[in-house]
């Protein structure tokens, strides 16, 4: 019995210990990007990334609280490819944690083609959180994950089809 409780207590100053040791700050400039990406039918690489993964609630700035970038890249092996959209290849939406929409995304219906050249990276989203922002009036400490989806097709006629999705977890606080 005497043992469980020293180790206890020992337990009990460690956790105290550590959490003296900080400060509670985050050192936002250290802190390194996340990036997330997924190859579809060996022929596009698409990528999400963002400039970290902790965003402090007292420095987010309304107008950009936040920098995530949904980029395409074509790595098939024809020189270029064409490929067949809607008014948007893709974009960015902010969920809560438990999954519900912040702001529904909303993408056109008109159609468009676009030319990739190989090795090339295409920037189709840049997503900020400002409307997101406006809409709620500001953003309460939490987790929230970034949800990326793209939608094209490619080929003669866009007969081939690319639909995916990236989740990049991130929390305020």
């Amino acid at each position: 019995m005497k043992i469980r409780r020293r180790i206890s207590i020992l337990l009990i100053w460690s956790i105290l210990l550590l959490c003296g040791c900080s400060n509670g700050e985050v050192d936002l400039a250290a802190a390194a990007p996340v990036k997330s990406t997924v190859i579809c039918n060996d022929t596009f690489r698409i990528t999400c990334t963002s400039g970290q993964y902790e965003y402090n609630s007292k420095e987010i700035q309304k107008e950009d609280p936040f920098n995530f970038e949904l980029q395409l890249e074509y790595i098939g092996e024809e020189p270029s490819v064409t490929i067949w959209r809607s008014e948007s290849i893709g974009g960015i939406e902010m969920l809560y944690a438990n999954r519900e929409s912040v702001l529904p995304l909303v993408i056109g219906d008109t159609r468009g083609s676009t030319e990739l050249k190989k090795g090339e990276v295409y920037t189709i989203y840049t997503w900020t959180g400002s409307s997101e922002y406006e809409h709620v009036g500001g953003f309460s400490c939490g987790n929230y994950i970034a949800f990326a989806c793209v939608d094209f097709g490619y080929g003669e006629d866009g007969e081939e089809s690319v639909r995916c999705v990236l989740e990049m977890p991130f929390v305020i606080v």
